[in-house]
Protein backbone atom coordinates (compact mmCIF):
# COMPACT_ATOMS: atom_id res chain seq x y z
CA UNK A 1 0.00 0.00 0.00
CA UNK A 2 1.54 3.68 -0.97
CA UNK A 3 2.21 6.40 1.42
CA UNK A 4 -0.69 8.44 0.07
CA UNK A 5 -3.00 5.40 0.32
CA UNK A 6 -2.32 4.91 4.18
CA UNK A 7 -2.62 8.79 4.62
CA UNK A 8 -5.72 8.81 3.08
CA UNK A 9 -6.95 5.97 5.24
CA UNK A 10 -5.75 7.17 8.52
CA UNK A 11 -7.26 10.49 8.07
CA UNK A 12 -10.53 8.83 7.00
CA UNK A 13 -10.64 7.09 10.56
CA UNK A 14 -9.85 10.06 12.21
CA UNK A 15 -12.98 11.72 10.85
CA UNK A 16 -14.81 8.81 11.62
CA UNK A 17 -13.36 8.52 15.03
CA UNK A 18 -14.16 12.14 15.87
CA UNK A 19 -17.64 12.07 14.12
CA UNK A 20 -18.51 8.96 16.45
CA UNK A 21 -16.64 10.77 19.24
CA UNK A 22 -19.02 14.39 18.74
CA UNK A 23 -22.32 11.67 18.34
CA UNK A 24 -21.59 9.58 21.93
CA UNK A 25 -19.86 13.30 23.36
CA UNK A 26 -20.86 13.00 27.17
CA UNK A 27 -22.45 15.58 29.13
CA UNK A 28 -22.93 15.81 32.73
CA UNK A 29 -23.80 18.13 35.50
CA UNK A 30 -21.42 20.61 34.43
CA UNK A 31 -22.38 21.47 31.18
CA UNK A 32 -25.80 20.18 31.51
CA UNK A 33 -28.36 22.27 33.21
CA UNK A 34 -31.03 19.56 33.16
CA UNK A 35 -28.49 17.08 35.32
CA UNK A 36 -26.93 20.08 37.41
CA UNK A 37 -30.74 20.89 38.40
CA UNK A 38 -31.11 17.13 39.43
CA UNK A 39 -27.26 16.73 41.18
CA UNK A 40 -27.85 20.03 43.07
CA UNK A 41 -30.90 18.11 44.85
CA UNK A 42 -29.72 14.36 44.56
CA UNK A 43 -25.52 14.63 45.66
CA UNK A 44 -25.19 11.17 46.65
CA UNK A 45 -25.70 10.29 42.58
CA UNK A 46 -21.97 11.28 42.60
CA UNK A 47 -21.29 7.19 43.35
CA UNK A 48 -17.25 7.63 41.92
CA UNK A 49 -16.83 11.29 44.61
CA UNK A 50 -15.49 13.84 41.45
CA UNK A 51 -18.19 16.28 42.21
CA UNK A 52 -19.65 15.34 38.82
CA UNK A 53 -22.96 13.40 37.85
CA UNK A 54 -22.26 11.55 34.66
CA UNK A 55 -25.50 10.66 32.91
CA UNK A 56 -24.56 7.18 33.37
CA UNK A 57 -24.85 8.39 37.29
CA UNK A 58 -28.44 9.77 36.68
CA UNK A 59 -29.55 6.74 35.03
CA UNK A 60 -28.67 4.80 38.09
CA UNK A 61 -30.37 7.19 40.48
CA UNK A 62 -33.42 7.02 38.12
CA UNK A 63 -33.28 3.13 38.94
CA UNK A 64 -32.59 3.74 43.17
CA UNK A 65 -35.15 5.54 43.01
CA UNK A 66 -37.93 3.44 40.92
CA UNK A 67 -38.58 6.18 38.80
CA UNK A 68 -39.37 5.25 34.65
CA UNK A 69 -36.61 6.99 32.31
CA UNK A 70 -39.13 8.31 30.05
CA UNK A 71 -41.63 10.04 32.60
CA UNK A 72 -41.55 13.18 35.07
CA UNK A 73 -40.22 13.18 38.50
CA UNK A 74 -42.46 15.85 39.90
CA UNK A 75 -40.58 19.48 39.60
CA UNK A 76 -37.21 17.53 38.04
CA UNK A 77 -36.43 17.22 34.44
CA UNK A 78 -36.07 14.14 32.24
CA UNK A 79 -32.86 14.09 30.84
CA UNK A 80 -32.75 11.81 27.67
CA UNK A 81 -29.55 9.81 26.55
CA UNK A 82 -29.20 12.38 23.92
CA UNK A 83 -29.26 15.02 26.12
CA UNK A 84 -32.62 16.66 25.26
CA UNK A 85 -35.24 16.67 28.29
CA UNK A 86 -38.86 15.38 27.77
CA UNK A 87 -41.70 17.32 29.16
CA UNK A 88 -44.63 15.00 28.24
CA UNK A 89 -44.70 12.37 25.92
CA UNK A 90 -48.10 11.08 26.60
CA UNK A 91 -47.23 7.51 27.04
CA UNK A 92 -49.99 7.40 29.85
CA UNK A 93 -53.71 6.27 30.60
CA UNK A 94 -54.55 9.68 31.26
CA UNK A 95 -52.62 13.22 31.48
CA UNK A 96 -54.17 13.80 35.13
CA UNK A 97 -52.01 11.24 35.85
CA UNK A 98 -48.77 12.93 35.72
CA UNK A 99 -49.71 16.62 36.80
CA UNK A 100 -51.62 17.83 33.56
CA UNK A 101 -54.63 20.66 34.89
CA UNK A 102 -57.37 19.78 31.93
CA UNK A 103 -60.83 21.78 31.73
CA UNK A 104 -63.68 20.55 29.20
CA UNK A 105 -64.54 17.12 27.42
CA UNK A 106 -61.75 17.44 24.76
CA UNK A 107 -58.93 15.98 26.97
CA UNK A 108 -61.49 13.49 28.82
CA UNK A 109 -60.30 10.27 26.76
CA UNK A 110 -56.93 8.98 27.92
CA UNK A 111 -54.32 9.13 25.22
CA UNK A 112 -54.50 5.24 24.46
CA UNK A 113 -58.39 5.92 23.60
CA UNK A 114 -57.77 8.86 20.96
CA UNK A 115 -54.34 6.57 19.81
CA UNK A 116 -56.54 4.37 18.46
CA UNK A 117 -59.10 6.51 16.48
CA UNK A 118 -56.68 8.44 14.88
CA UNK A 119 -53.20 6.43 14.74
CA UNK A 120 -53.62 5.56 10.75
CA UNK A 121 -54.04 9.21 10.31
CA UNK A 122 -51.15 10.77 11.88
CA UNK A 123 -48.57 9.01 10.21
CA UNK A 124 -45.19 8.01 12.17
CA UNK A 125 -45.57 9.05 15.91
CA UNK A 126 -42.95 8.68 18.77
CA UNK A 127 -43.92 5.52 21.18
CA UNK A 128 -46.86 3.56 21.67
CA UNK A 129 -49.72 6.48 22.24
CA UNK A 130 -50.09 10.07 21.22
CA UNK A 131 -52.86 12.47 22.45
CA UNK A 132 -55.89 13.79 20.26
CA UNK A 133 -59.07 15.59 21.22
CA UNK A 134 -60.82 13.87 18.48
CA UNK A 135 -62.60 10.91 20.04
CA UNK A 136 -66.54 11.17 19.95
CA UNK A 137 -66.02 13.94 17.30
CA UNK A 138 -65.47 17.43 16.55
CA UNK A 139 -67.83 18.74 19.20
CA UNK A 140 -65.84 18.43 22.49
CA UNK A 141 -63.48 21.30 23.54
CA UNK A 142 -61.06 22.34 26.41
CA UNK A 143 -58.22 23.08 27.48
CA UNK A 144 -55.00 20.86 29.39
CA UNK A 145 -52.12 22.56 30.75
CA UNK A 146 -48.50 21.04 31.86
CA UNK A 147 -46.93 20.94 35.19
CA UNK A 148 -44.43 24.16 35.59
CA UNK A 149 -40.74 23.23 34.28
CA UNK A 150 -37.53 25.12 33.40
CA UNK A 151 -36.32 26.19 30.34
CA UNK A 152 -32.84 25.18 29.94
CA UNK A 153 -32.10 23.83 26.16
CA UNK A 154 -32.59 26.24 22.91
CA UNK A 155 -35.64 24.91 21.60
CA UNK A 156 -39.15 23.20 22.72
CA UNK A 157 -39.75 20.56 20.16
CA UNK A 158 -43.31 18.31 19.69
CA UNK A 159 -45.14 16.90 16.97
CA UNK A 160 -48.52 18.73 15.73
CA UNK A 161 -51.51 18.15 13.09
CA UNK A 162 -54.79 18.83 12.98
CA UNK A 163 -57.12 21.72 12.55
CA UNK A 164 -55.93 25.06 11.27
CA UNK A 165 -57.23 27.88 13.83
CA UNK A 166 -54.29 30.24 15.16
CA UNK A 167 -55.53 30.73 19.39
CA UNK A 168 -58.21 28.03 18.86
CA UNK A 169 -56.78 24.74 18.32
CA UNK A 170 -52.86 25.33 19.14
CA UNK A 171 -49.76 24.60 21.52
CA UNK A 172 -49.02 27.32 23.78
CA UNK A 173 -45.98 28.17 25.81
CA UNK A 174 -46.86 29.88 28.65
CA UNK A 175 -44.33 32.01 30.58
CA UNK A 176 -45.61 34.60 33.31
CA UNK A 177 -49.54 33.70 32.62
CA UNK A 178 -49.07 35.36 28.93
CA UNK A 179 -48.23 33.40 25.75
CA UNK A 180 -44.93 33.68 24.14
CA UNK A 181 -45.02 30.97 21.31
CA UNK A 182 -48.01 29.38 19.61
CA UNK A 183 -48.71 26.53 16.70
CA UNK A 184 -51.76 25.25 15.24
CA UNK A 185 -52.26 22.50 12.35
CA UNK A 186 -52.11 22.76 8.91
CA UNK A 187 -55.39 21.06 8.49
CA UNK A 188 -54.02 18.16 7.64
CA UNK A 189 -53.71 14.71 10.18
CA UNK A 190 -50.20 13.87 9.28
CA UNK A 191 -47.85 14.76 11.55
CA UNK A 192 -45.38 17.80 11.37
CA UNK A 193 -42.60 18.27 13.60
CA UNK A 194 -42.58 22.16 15.46
CA UNK A 195 -39.79 23.98 17.52
CA UNK A 196 -40.32 26.81 19.49
CA UNK A 197 -37.14 29.04 19.71
CA UNK A 198 -36.65 29.33 23.27
CA UNK A 199 -33.57 30.61 23.76
CA UNK A 200 -34.21 34.06 25.31
CA UNK A 201 -36.67 32.51 28.28
CA UNK A 202 -33.56 30.27 29.62
CA UNK A 203 -33.55 30.25 33.16
CA UNK A 204 -37.59 30.97 33.32
CA UNK A 205 -40.51 28.32 34.27
CA UNK A 206 -42.70 27.46 31.94
CA UNK A 207 -45.99 25.72 31.15
CA UNK A 208 -47.03 23.88 27.63
CA UNK A 209 -51.40 24.85 27.05
CA UNK A 210 -52.95 22.66 24.52
CA UNK A 211 -55.56 23.93 23.21
CA UNK A 212 -59.01 22.38 21.17
CA UNK A 213 -61.44 25.68 21.60
CA UNK A 214 -63.18 24.65 17.51
CA UNK A 215 -66.12 22.71 16.69
CA UNK A 216 -66.80 21.46 12.86
CA UNK A 217 -64.88 20.56 10.88
CA UNK A 218 -61.08 20.31 11.63
CA UNK A 219 -62.35 20.93 15.14
CA UNK A 220 -59.50 18.54 16.72
CA UNK A 221 -55.69 18.67 17.60
CA UNK A 222 -53.42 16.19 17.76
CA UNK A 223 -50.08 16.61 19.81
CA UNK A 224 -46.89 14.08 20.89
CA UNK A 225 -43.54 13.97 22.30
CA UNK A 226 -42.89 17.47 23.75
CA UNK A 227 -39.46 18.10 24.86
CA UNK A 228 -36.76 20.50 25.00
CA UNK A 229 -33.37 20.14 22.88
CA UNK A 230 -30.05 21.58 21.71
CA UNK A 231 -30.81 19.83 18.16
CA UNK A 232 -32.83 21.62 15.53
CA UNK A 233 -34.71 18.90 13.67
CA UNK A 234 -37.26 20.85 11.35
CA UNK A 235 -37.61 24.04 9.36
CA UNK A 236 -41.03 25.17 10.94
CA UNK A 237 -39.39 27.39 13.31
CA UNK A 238 -41.33 29.86 15.71
CA UNK A 239 -39.51 32.52 17.03
CA UNK A 240 -42.21 35.18 17.95
CA UNK A 241 -44.95 35.56 20.39
CA UNK A 242 -48.01 35.73 18.38
CA UNK A 243 -50.18 38.52 17.71
CA UNK A 244 -52.20 39.30 20.56
CA UNK A 245 -53.53 42.83 19.48
CA UNK A 246 -55.52 41.06 16.90
CA UNK A 247 -55.59 43.13 13.48
CA UNK A 248 -55.37 46.49 12.73
CA UNK A 249 -58.42 49.00 11.09
CA UNK A 250 -60.80 51.87 9.86
CA UNK A 251 -63.84 52.25 12.26
CA UNK A 252 -66.57 54.43 11.36
CA UNK A 253 -68.76 55.54 14.79
CA UNK A 254 -71.39 57.61 15.31
CA UNK A 255 -69.50 60.28 15.67
CA UNK A 256 -66.99 60.04 13.31
CA UNK A 257 -63.74 57.83 12.00
CA UNK A 258 -60.74 56.23 14.68
CA UNK A 259 -57.68 53.78 13.39
CA UNK A 260 -55.36 51.67 14.79
CA UNK A 261 -54.97 48.20 16.22
CA UNK A 262 -58.77 46.83 17.26
CA UNK A 263 -59.56 44.69 20.50
CA UNK A 264 -62.38 43.66 22.63
CA UNK A 265 -62.79 44.45 26.02
CA UNK A 266 -65.45 43.70 28.31
CA UNK A 267 -68.10 44.61 25.21
CA UNK A 268 -66.27 47.61 24.39
CA UNK A 269 -64.51 48.14 21.24
CA UNK A 270 -60.78 49.65 21.32
CA UNK A 271 -59.25 51.42 18.41
CA UNK A 272 -55.80 52.49 18.90
CA UNK A 273 -55.80 54.08 22.53
CA UNK A 274 -60.00 55.26 22.51
CA UNK A 275 -61.97 53.18 23.83
CA UNK A 276 -65.99 53.05 21.75
CA UNK A 277 -69.14 51.68 22.81
CA UNK A 278 -70.58 48.97 20.62
CA UNK A 279 -73.70 50.90 20.30
CA UNK A 280 -71.87 53.77 18.71
CA UNK A 281 -69.99 51.33 15.90
CA UNK A 282 -71.33 51.85 12.50
CA UNK A 283 -68.59 49.41 10.57
CA UNK A 284 -65.35 48.30 11.34
CA UNK A 285 -62.57 47.52 8.35
CA UNK A 286 -59.89 45.21 9.08
CA UNK A 287 -56.45 44.71 7.73
CA UNK A 288 -56.56 41.25 8.11
CA UNK A 289 -55.56 38.85 5.15
CA UNK A 290 -58.34 36.96 3.93
CA UNK A 291 -57.23 33.24 3.60
CA UNK A 292 -58.69 30.84 1.45
CA UNK A 293 -61.62 28.80 3.51
CA UNK A 294 -60.87 25.50 4.74
CA UNK A 295 -64.06 24.16 3.57
CA UNK A 296 -64.11 22.94 -0.24
CA UNK A 297 -67.82 24.38 -1.01
CA UNK A 298 -69.39 27.47 -0.40
CA UNK A 299 -73.41 28.30 -0.20
CA UNK A 300 -74.46 32.00 -1.31
CA UNK A 301 -77.61 31.99 0.01
CA UNK A 302 -80.73 35.01 -1.26
CA UNK A 303 -80.18 36.91 1.96
CA UNK A 304 -76.61 37.76 0.38
CA UNK A 305 -74.95 35.53 3.30
CA UNK A 306 -72.55 33.63 2.27
CA UNK A 307 -71.00 30.10 3.99
CA UNK A 308 -68.05 28.11 3.57
CA UNK A 309 -69.15 24.60 3.71
CA UNK A 310 -68.89 20.74 2.82
CA UNK A 311 -72.41 20.47 0.73
CA UNK A 312 -72.96 16.72 1.83
CA UNK A 313 -76.45 15.81 0.18
CA UNK A 314 -80.04 16.84 -0.80
CA UNK A 315 -82.95 15.26 0.80
CA UNK A 316 -86.65 16.34 0.20
CA UNK A 317 -85.50 19.69 -0.71
CA UNK A 318 -83.06 20.32 2.18
CA UNK A 319 -79.45 20.69 1.77
CA UNK A 320 -76.97 18.94 4.08
CA UNK A 321 -73.90 21.44 5.07
CA UNK A 322 -71.28 20.85 7.29
CA UNK A 323 -69.03 23.70 8.41
CA UNK A 324 -65.57 24.72 10.92
CA UNK A 325 -68.47 27.70 11.44
CA UNK A 326 -70.90 25.11 13.03
CA UNK A 327 -72.04 21.53 12.77
CA UNK A 328 -73.87 19.49 10.57
CA UNK A 329 -77.30 21.62 9.32
CA UNK A 330 -79.80 21.50 6.88
CA UNK A 331 -80.76 24.25 4.98
CA UNK A 332 -84.27 24.62 3.13
CA UNK A 333 -83.55 25.02 -0.74
CA UNK A 334 -86.26 27.57 -1.03
CA UNK A 335 -83.30 29.59 0.90
CA UNK A 336 -80.50 29.47 -1.30
CA UNK A 337 -79.32 31.18 -4.30
CA UNK A 338 -76.61 29.38 -5.42
CA UNK A 339 -74.01 26.02 -4.41
CA UNK A 340 -70.49 26.67 -5.20
CA UNK A 341 -69.00 23.71 -5.33
CA UNK A 342 -65.03 24.93 -6.85
CA UNK A 343 -65.15 28.17 -4.56
CA UNK A 344 -61.57 28.78 -4.82
CA UNK A 345 -61.14 28.79 -8.25
CA UNK A 346 -61.86 31.87 -11.33
CA UNK A 347 -63.77 30.90 -14.78
CA UNK A 348 -64.30 34.13 -17.22
CA UNK A 349 -68.06 33.26 -17.24
CA UNK A 350 -70.37 34.38 -14.52
CA UNK A 351 -72.53 31.78 -13.02
CA UNK A 352 -75.73 33.68 -13.33
CA UNK A 353 -78.54 32.09 -14.38
CA UNK A 354 -80.92 30.50 -12.56
CA UNK A 355 -81.84 26.72 -12.77
CA UNK A 356 -78.50 25.93 -14.42
CA UNK A 357 -75.47 24.03 -13.21
CA UNK A 358 -71.73 25.00 -14.51
CA UNK A 359 -69.05 23.03 -15.30
CA UNK A 360 -65.36 23.64 -14.91
CA UNK A 361 -65.35 22.37 -18.96
CA UNK A 362 -68.38 22.45 -21.31
CA UNK A 363 -71.78 24.30 -21.76
CA UNK A 364 -73.84 25.36 -18.89
CA UNK A 365 -76.59 22.70 -18.37
CA UNK A 366 -80.45 23.86 -17.72
CA UNK A 367 -82.14 21.78 -15.56
CA UNK A 368 -83.49 20.83 -12.31
CA UNK A 369 -81.60 19.71 -9.24
CA UNK A 370 -82.63 15.93 -8.52
CA UNK A 371 -79.81 14.68 -6.42
CA UNK A 372 -76.12 15.31 -4.84
CA UNK A 373 -74.24 12.56 -3.36
CA UNK A 374 -70.90 11.94 -2.87
CA UNK A 375 -69.39 11.27 -6.35
CA UNK A 376 -71.86 12.88 -8.77
CA UNK A 377 -74.79 15.72 -9.12
CA UNK A 378 -77.81 15.05 -10.89
CA UNK A 379 -79.96 17.68 -12.95
CA UNK A 380 -82.78 16.82 -14.77
CA UNK A 381 -82.81 17.92 -18.32
CA UNK A 382 -83.91 17.71 -21.93
CA UNK A 383 -81.58 14.57 -22.05
CA UNK A 384 -83.46 12.74 -18.64
CA UNK A 385 -81.81 12.39 -15.74
CA UNK A 386 -77.82 13.58 -16.14
CA UNK A 387 -75.20 12.76 -13.43
CA UNK A 388 -72.62 14.97 -13.51
CA UNK A 389 -68.63 13.63 -11.19
CA UNK A 390 -68.61 16.24 -8.46
CA UNK A 391 -64.77 17.28 -9.60
CA UNK A 392 -66.71 18.49 -12.97
CA UNK A 393 -69.32 21.09 -11.43
CA UNK A 394 -68.60 24.75 -10.71
CA UNK A 395 -71.83 25.74 -9.14
CA UNK A 396 -75.68 25.43 -10.08
CA UNK A 397 -77.70 28.33 -9.65
CA UNK A 398 -80.88 28.43 -8.05
CA UNK A 399 -82.08 31.59 -8.29
CA UNK A 400 -80.79 35.09 -9.16
CA UNK A 401 -78.98 36.87 -6.76
CA UNK A 402 -81.54 39.40 -5.01
CA UNK A 403 -81.47 42.43 -3.15
CA UNK A 404 -81.86 42.37 0.60
CA UNK A 405 -85.01 42.99 1.81
CA UNK A 406 -86.06 45.34 4.73
CA UNK A 407 -85.62 43.05 7.66
CA UNK A 408 -82.02 41.61 5.94
CA UNK A 409 -80.82 45.67 6.66
CA UNK A 410 -82.13 45.57 9.89
CA UNK A 411 -79.55 42.58 11.00
CA UNK A 412 -75.70 43.40 11.37
CA UNK A 413 -72.94 41.80 8.71
CA UNK A 414 -69.79 40.02 9.69
CA UNK A 415 -67.39 39.45 6.54
CA UNK A 416 -64.85 36.70 8.01
CA UNK A 417 -61.15 36.41 6.62
CA UNK A 418 -62.12 32.82 4.58
CA UNK A 419 -65.18 34.70 2.83
CA UNK A 420 -68.05 34.26 5.06
CA UNK A 421 -70.84 36.68 5.31
CA UNK A 422 -73.24 36.60 8.00
CA UNK A 423 -76.55 38.69 9.13
CA UNK A 424 -77.32 39.08 13.00
CA UNK A 425 -76.88 40.49 15.81
CA UNK A 426 -73.40 41.84 16.89
CA UNK A 427 -72.31 42.19 20.25
CA UNK A 428 -68.88 42.30 22.28
CA UNK A 429 -68.18 39.49 24.82
CA UNK A 430 -65.00 39.38 27.07
CA UNK A 431 -62.40 39.61 23.87
CA UNK A 432 -64.34 38.41 21.00
CA UNK A 433 -66.96 39.65 18.65
CA UNK A 434 -69.76 37.54 19.43
CA UNK A 435 -73.29 37.23 16.72
CA UNK A 436 -76.45 35.94 17.47
CA UNK A 437 -77.42 34.20 13.78
CA UNK A 438 -80.85 33.27 13.64
CA UNK A 439 -79.86 30.14 11.79
CA UNK A 440 -76.69 29.45 13.48
CA UNK A 441 -76.81 30.33 16.81
CA UNK A 442 -74.25 31.89 18.92
CA UNK A 443 -70.87 32.51 16.92
CA UNK A 444 -67.99 33.95 18.56
CA UNK A 445 -64.81 35.53 16.48
CA UNK A 446 -62.13 37.07 17.18
CA UNK A 447 -60.19 40.52 15.40
CA UNK A 448 -57.88 38.29 13.06
CA UNK A 449 -60.58 36.45 11.43
CA UNK A 450 -62.76 39.63 10.92
CA UNK A 451 -62.50 41.37 7.48
CA UNK A 452 -65.20 43.77 8.56
CA UNK A 453 -68.21 44.52 10.36
CA UNK A 454 -71.70 46.83 9.77
CA UNK A 455 -74.13 46.93 12.71
CA UNK A 456 -77.51 48.27 11.42
CA UNK A 457 -79.16 51.12 13.17
CA UNK A 458 -82.46 52.62 13.48
CA UNK A 459 -81.39 56.24 12.87
CA UNK A 460 -78.77 55.62 10.30
CA UNK A 461 -79.56 55.04 6.17
CA UNK A 462 -76.42 54.77 3.96
CA UNK A 463 -76.53 56.53 0.95
CA UNK A 464 -77.10 53.40 -1.63
CA UNK A 465 -79.77 52.76 0.65
CA UNK A 466 -81.80 55.94 0.19
CA UNK A 467 -84.80 55.82 -2.09
CA UNK A 468 -83.68 57.85 -5.40
CA UNK A 469 -86.31 60.65 -6.23
CA UNK A 470 -85.06 61.81 -8.84
CA UNK A 471 -81.76 61.44 -11.62
CA UNK A 472 -80.78 63.58 -14.12
CA UNK A 473 -77.69 62.41 -16.22
CA UNK A 474 -75.85 64.28 -19.13
CA UNK A 475 -73.03 64.37 -21.25
CA UNK A 476 -71.22 65.71 -24.17
CA UNK A 477 -70.97 62.47 -26.09
CA UNK A 478 -73.10 60.25 -23.91
CA UNK A 479 -75.12 60.02 -20.75
CA UNK A 480 -72.90 58.74 -17.86
CA UNK A 481 -74.09 55.72 -15.71
CA UNK A 482 -75.95 56.04 -12.58
CA UNK A 483 -75.01 56.35 -9.03
CA UNK A 484 -73.80 52.71 -8.17
CA UNK A 485 -72.37 51.15 -5.15
CA UNK A 486 -68.84 49.65 -5.51
CA UNK A 487 -67.32 47.44 -2.89
CA UNK A 488 -63.72 48.71 -1.18
CA UNK A 489 -60.73 47.46 -2.60
CA UNK A 490 -59.03 48.65 -0.10
CA UNK A 491 -58.38 48.73 3.95
CA UNK A 492 -60.11 52.31 4.80
CA UNK A 493 -63.25 51.88 3.88
CA UNK A 494 -66.52 49.05 3.06
CA UNK A 495 -68.26 50.65 0.28
CA UNK A 496 -68.32 53.72 -2.28
CA UNK A 497 -71.34 54.97 -4.10
CA UNK A 498 -69.41 56.48 -7.50
CA UNK A 499 -71.29 59.18 -9.15
CA UNK A 500 -69.49 60.66 -12.36
CA UNK A 501 -69.71 64.58 -13.56
CA UNK A 502 -73.20 65.65 -15.43
CA UNK A 503 -75.27 63.99 -12.53
CA UNK A 504 -77.78 64.83 -10.58
CA UNK A 505 -79.32 62.99 -8.17
CA UNK A 506 -81.66 63.19 -5.57
CA UNK A 507 -83.05 60.99 -2.67
CA UNK A 508 -86.02 60.99 -0.36
CA UNK A 509 -84.37 61.54 3.24
CA UNK A 510 -86.07 58.79 6.32
CA UNK A 511 -86.52 62.04 8.64
CA UNK A 512 -87.77 65.41 8.83
CA UNK A 513 -85.45 66.82 11.38
CA UNK A 514 -82.06 68.07 11.58
CA UNK A 515 -79.13 65.47 10.38
CA UNK A 516 -76.11 64.75 9.69
CA UNK A 517 -74.12 63.25 6.50
CA UNK A 518 -71.18 61.70 7.25
CA UNK A 519 -68.06 59.53 5.40
CA UNK A 520 -65.58 60.21 3.40
CA UNK A 521 -65.32 61.62 -0.23
CA UNK A 522 -62.86 60.93 -2.70
CA UNK A 523 -61.88 61.52 -6.42
CA UNK A 524 -62.00 57.70 -8.45
CA UNK A 525 -58.74 55.97 -8.99
CA UNK A 526 -56.92 57.58 -11.75
CA UNK A 527 -58.86 60.52 -12.08
CA UNK A 528 -57.82 62.97 -14.92
CA UNK A 529 -59.93 66.23 -13.96
CA UNK A 530 -61.20 68.75 -11.53
CA UNK A 531 -64.51 68.82 -10.27
CA UNK A 532 -67.61 70.83 -8.21
CA UNK A 533 -69.34 69.09 -6.33
CA UNK A 534 -72.41 70.43 -4.40
CA UNK A 535 -75.09 69.57 -2.03
CA UNK A 536 -78.87 70.98 -1.54
CA UNK A 537 -81.44 70.22 0.90
CA UNK A 538 -84.73 70.28 -0.55
CA UNK A 539 -83.12 72.82 -3.44
CA UNK A 540 -81.45 75.05 -1.14
CA UNK A 541 -77.79 74.73 -1.49
CA UNK A 542 -75.96 73.88 1.63
CA UNK A 543 -72.29 72.59 0.90
CA UNK A 544 -70.05 73.21 -2.29
CA UNK A 545 -66.47 71.56 -2.95
CA UNK A 546 -63.92 71.75 -5.21
CA UNK A 547 -62.41 68.32 -5.26
CA UNK A 548 -59.24 68.16 -7.60
CA UNK A 549 -58.26 65.30 -9.64
CA UNK A 550 -55.51 64.39 -7.32
CA UNK A 551 -56.85 65.24 -3.72
CA UNK A 552 -56.88 63.29 -0.62
CA UNK A 553 -60.00 61.85 0.54
CA UNK A 554 -61.91 64.39 3.01
CA UNK A 555 -63.85 63.60 6.04
CA UNK A 556 -67.95 64.50 5.72
CA UNK A 557 -69.44 65.92 8.80
CA UNK A 558 -72.37 67.99 6.92
CA UNK A 559 -75.15 69.33 9.20
CA UNK A 560 -78.62 68.81 7.47
CA UNK A 561 -81.27 71.13 8.47
CA UNK A 562 -84.81 69.99 7.99
CA UNK A 563 -86.12 68.99 4.75
CA UNK A 564 -87.66 65.55 2.48
CA UNK A 565 -85.02 65.28 -0.34
CA UNK A 566 -81.23 66.08 -0.52
CA UNK A 567 -79.70 66.23 -3.72
CA UNK A 568 -76.10 65.78 -4.79
CA UNK A 569 -74.85 67.56 -7.74
CA UNK A 570 -71.51 66.19 -9.38
CA UNK A 571 -69.56 68.17 -12.41
CA UNK A 572 -66.97 69.33 -14.20
CA UNK A 573 -64.85 72.20 -13.51
CA UNK A 574 -62.57 74.18 -16.47
CA UNK A 575 -62.39 70.78 -18.23
CA UNK A 576 -63.36 67.73 -19.31
CA UNK A 577 -61.39 64.48 -19.16
CA UNK A 578 -62.20 60.58 -17.99
CA UNK A 579 -61.76 58.60 -16.44
CA UNK A 580 -63.34 61.19 -13.94
CA UNK A 581 -65.75 61.00 -10.85
CA UNK A 582 -66.29 60.84 -6.83
CA UNK A 583 -66.42 58.08 -4.62
CA UNK A 584 -69.13 58.80 -1.20
CA UNK A 585 -67.14 56.34 0.67
CA UNK A 586 -69.03 54.65 3.64
CA UNK A 587 -71.55 57.56 3.35
CA UNK A 588 -74.51 57.63 5.37
CA UNK A 589 -77.45 59.92 6.84
CA UNK A 590 -78.01 59.86 10.65
CA UNK A 591 -80.69 61.88 12.31
CA UNK A 592 -83.87 61.24 15.19
CA UNK A 593 -86.76 62.71 13.87
CA UNK A 594 -88.99 60.11 11.42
Amino acid sequence: MNTTRQQFILTLGMVVALCVSAATAEFDSNNHLGLKRVFSQYREADTDKNGVMTFAEYTKLLEKKNWNKGRAQGPLPVVLANGDMMIEDFEINSITHMGWKTEGEAFRQGPPNTTRIMKRRVGPFSGKYMLSTYYRGEEDTGKAISPPFDVDLKYLEFLISGGQRPGRLCVNLIINDQVVRSATGLDDDYFERVAFDITEFNGKQARVQIVDDERGIWGHINVDRIHQTDQLRTERIISVAPDTQGARGHIQTTHGRHKGSLSVTEGRIGVGTETIELGELLIAVTDARSQPASEPHALRLKNGEVWPAKILDLEKNQMSVESSLFNKRNVPLAQIASLDFQPQQTFAQRATEPGTLYRTQGEPIPGKLVWIRDKDIAIECVLGVVPVPRDKVRSFVLSAPGTPKSDDLKQDEIGLTNGSVLRGKIAGKEDRIVMEHPVLGSLAFEWGTVKYIQRARENVTWLEQLKVASLEQTGPVASPPPPAMKRSSDQRHLRATRILPHTVVSYDLPFRGDGKLRGELAPVSGCRADMKVELLVDGNSIWKKHVAANSDPMPLDISLPKGSQITINVNFDKRLAFPCGVDWRDAHVIGGES
